[in-house]
């Protein structure tokens, strides 16, 4: 089933509002992550015990997530902004374009699936394209042409 679901977009039975708008992007990724990880990041932030549930709290204009709800057995909290990132997959997180999905295991979390498409925040700078050029020696003013070439 996990096969099926890489090579195609989601069934929208099983994913979130942005499925639909994922499934057309160019670049897709998937993240499995362990149960007892997501635990212990969330530990260092705000204890809320055993995980029973991730959900999209909020997206932006362009289908971003911006907050998620992290709800535990010992409470429930709200992660925005880069702590998005901090929780799910600390500098692994590709774009806040993404879905999620829960694998339980005998009704416990066991696994949280984030089903995701692209590589930056939407708004038209490519994060991975700009290091490259960066890379290549191009200087910022440069890399802000190749984006925005319309900009002043």
């Amino acid at each position: 089933q996990l096969e099926r679901l890489l090579h195609g977009p989601p069934d929208p039975a099983h994913f979130d509002g942005a499925a639909e708008r994922a499934a057309g992007a160019s670049v897709r990724w998937v993240l499995v992550l362990r149960a007892d990880d997501l635990r212990a990041r969330m530990d260092r932030v705000q204890p809320v015990g055993d995980i029973v549930s991730v959900r999209v709290a909020a997206r932006g204009e362009n289908a971003r997530v911006l907050a998620l709800e992290v709800t535990g057995s010992r409470g429930t909290a709200r992660l925005e902004g880069p702590r998005i990132s901090a929780f799910l997959a600390p500098g692994a997180l590709r774009s806040n374009l993404f879905a999620l999905r829960a694998l339980r295991r005998g009704g416990e979390l066991d696994r949280l699936l984030v089903w995701g498409a692209g590589t930056g925040d939407g708004w038209g700078l490519c994060l991975a394209g700009s290091i490259g050029q960066a890379r290549l020696g191009r200087g910022y003013k440069a890399i802000l042409d190749h984006y925005f070439p319309a900009a002043p």
